[in-house]
């Protein structure tokens, strides 16, 4: 993810339940430069079992997990052209490629939240227990769930290929939805 410039410098991070536990990336590193060694595991309350400081969005992933006993992953990415459609005002929609709806579902665009407040969790809370996977956080963004972290990850580079597709249509005329 980070060589896709999805999370770039320290930015973004992803965790992985596996049974009461928790495995969440380090507060502070680069995801380049991340390792077993500096991977922190936690408990289900959130408290540190094994490892350094985790990542400081640490409580959405686990509000998510508290939500959802079906998501077994998280990836929370900063891509760019996600962003980049919230900053200009245009709004993602999740029915211009056919990849979208029919292998990932319903991409949900909530209202923004400061980076790594308990707010950031309460904006999507609404979305996740409704059973949507991704959710765009305006100016800050992409939140994807997957019960795998394979499913998390595909998530997330779907949704941001998406907007980059079309904030590319956008600049050249207009979107034009897929006609059957």
């Amino acid at each position: 993810l980070h060589g896709l410039g999805l999370m770039p410098g320290g930015a973004g991070n992803v965790s992985v339940r596996l049974g009461d536990e928790v495995l969440i990336t380090p507060s502070g590193v680069c995801k380049s430069r991340l390792g077993k060694n500096n991977i922190v595991r936690i408990d289900m309350a959130g408290g540190i079992i094994e490892g350094g400081n985790p990542t400081s969005e640490l409580p959405m992933h686990m509000r998510i997990y508290e939500l959802r006993a079906d998501v077994g992953a998280i990836v929370h990415v900063h891509g760019s052209n996600a962003v980049a459609m919230t900053v200009a005002g245009i709004r993602f929609q999740d029915d211009v490629l056919p990849e979208i709806p029919l292998k990932f579902g319903k991409v949900a665009t909530s209202r923004f939240a400061m980076p790594s407040t308990p707010e950031s969790a309460d904006v999507i809370e609404p979305f996740v227990v409704k059973g949507i996977n991704a959710i765009i956080i305006p100016y800050h963004g992409i939140v994807a769930l997957g019960k795998t972290l394979n499913h998390a990850v595909m998530t997330a580079e779907a949704v941001e290929y998406s907007a980059e597709v079309q904030l590319k249509a956008t600049a050249a005329g207009g979107i034009r939805k897929l006609r059957r």
